[in-house]
């Protein structure tokens, strides 16, 4: 089985815990107190980090290392550097001394996050925003080190990750992503607050979580609600640094008690389902009651956008086959996911956000009105759901038992799997990505949406640029 979430490295670290030694002191939280007229209590905060604790936190300074060749502007439309996810090697522990390990790594919407496994269904280990990056550069390790041949560092305000890739021209890759990232990053007011977006929670404080290691062990986690997210940390060190092991969205959450005497609640996601202990039946029903309440918050838009969103669906569903979602059927969906051009009922977005955003991304037509551009609604119009279909399930045998609306997720979760990420029914052209570019380069000043649609999901770079034009300017 997979190994246990509380397998962590932001102030401790990671990965293969011996649970007979102790590498560093338990984590400290802070008192929980009643504030404002919610009935919720809030996070009053005492500084409880030593001098030493604080030097801790800062990189190491004596490793050797040197800047990464920025690849050209030519050489990064070559490659499909966003949302780039893949393999890469970690060492563990916050000094870098604990071992390596492969871990499955995505970036993507600001943030670097890495598994245990490339499984739709993973549970995050730790999650790195992008707010926190401040440099990247190509290390040097051990030369016995075999198996970790190309290093390279990620520096951020806090610590630095010392990561591998398995190529040379895998790390540069990587490399230009992440530095591409932090160059283009606009920063936020909330980037230096305490706990970065988190920051003034609606509930925050300690809880034990339950591990998804065949142990099923609890272990105390720095939880936070707000607005319409709930994050849990290693501790409120990681809360203070903005590094959390996951960050929940709450839209399509149900918290409810599990076991009344033990204060023992579960939080529901499409995924996944969460078990957390509280200290009394109190605190459990005041985090109940704000997750609750931040799944209305998840929901403000709606009521804040009122027509607006009416009028957006009405837009979307002009074309007859959007009014129906694409992977059960189902009329009236509220979703779509904007880089695969379908749209899809609340129980299939569950499905499509387990994919990860390198796959689908996932929008709201009610809470993500301000997102929405006359442009991305045209795409919807040329493509659909049906055009959407021809391509994704061509070669679909009609008898293949498919989802319904009333499936449950161990129905949709396979389907959505096999016809999106594996692409098993698609009508993929197999060729040289140069080849494919080429098609898109001809294709693209035609109206033939279904080939340019096919030509895209084939792996033809929406970025490329014909080398021949480029170099007679």
């Amino acid at each position: 089985g997979e190994s246990s979430d509380d397998t962590l490295d932001t102030s401790g670290e990671e990965d293969n815990k011996d649970p007979n030694e102790s590498h560093h002191p338990p984590p400290v939280f802070p008192h929980l107190s009643a504030t404002g007229t919610s009935g919720f209590r809030r996070l009053s905060w005492f500084p409880q980090r030593s001098q030493e604790e604080r030097n801790d936190l800062s990189p190491p300074d004596d490793s050797p290392r040197t800047k990464v060749r920025m690849l050209s502007d030519g050489e990064l439309r070559d490659k499909k550097w966003d949302n780039k996810s893949g393999w890469l090697w970690k060492q563990g522990g916050h000094r870098n001394n604990r071992g390596w390990k492969k871990r499955w790594f995505v970036f993507a919407e600001d943030m670097f996050t890495y598994y245990t496994s490339d499984k739709h269904n993973a549970e995050s280990l730790s999650c790195i925003a992008l707010s926190n990056f401040k440099e990247v550069n190509i290390a040097q390790t051990e030369k016995d080190n075999s198996r970790q041949k190309y290093p390279f560092e990620l520096i951020t305000k806090h610590r630095t990750y010392l990561l591998a890739a398995e190529t040379s021209e895998d790390r540069t890759l990587w490399c230009n992503i992440l530095m591409l990232a932090i160059t283009q990053y606009k920063g936020s007011i909330q980037d230096d607050l305490l706990g970065g977006t988190m920051n003034n929670p609606d509930l925050a404080g300690p809880l034990k979580k339950q591990g998804n290691s065949r142990l099923r062990d609890w272990k105390t986690r720095y939880c936070a609600v707000k607005d319409g997210t709930f994050c849990y940390y290693e501790s409120y060190q990681a809360y203070c640094i903005a590094t959390p092991i996951n960050s929940i969205y709450c839209g399509t959450l149900k918290a409810q008690i599990c076991d009344r005497a033990r204060f023992k609640f579960e939080v529901i996601v499409p995924n996944r389902i969460y078990y957390f202990l509280a200290q009394s039946e109190a605190e459990m029903m005041s985090w109940i009651e704000a997750l609750t309440k931040a799944v209305g918050a998840a929901l403000t838009d709606l009521k804040s956008s009122g027509s607006t969103a009416k009028e957006l669906i009405q837009r979307i569903y002009e074309e007859p086959s959007n009014a129906f979602c694409a992977d059960c059927k189902a009329p009236d969906p509220k979703w779509a996911s904007i880089n695969l051009g379908v749209v899809v009922c609340i129980k299939c977005s569950g499905s499509h956000r387990i994919l990860g955003v390198h796959i689908s991304k996932v929008r709201s037509l009610e809470l993500d009105v301000k997102a929405w551009t006359d442009d991305m609604v045209s795409v919807f119009h040329k493509i659909g759901n049906r055009r959407a279909n021809e391509y994704f399930e061509e070669t679909l045998d009609p008898s293949y038992p498919r989802p319904t609306p009333e499936s449950d997720m161990k129905t949709r979760e396979p389907f959505i799997e096999e016809k999106y990420t594996r692409g098993t029914w698609s009508g993929a052209i197999f060729a040289p990505v140069e080849q494919l570019n080429e098609q898109l380069m001809q294709v693209v000043q035609t109206d033939e949406l279904d080939k340019t649609l096919a030509l895209l999901m084939s792996g033809a770079d929406v970025k490329y640029i014909d080398k021949s034009e480029d170099a007679s300017r």
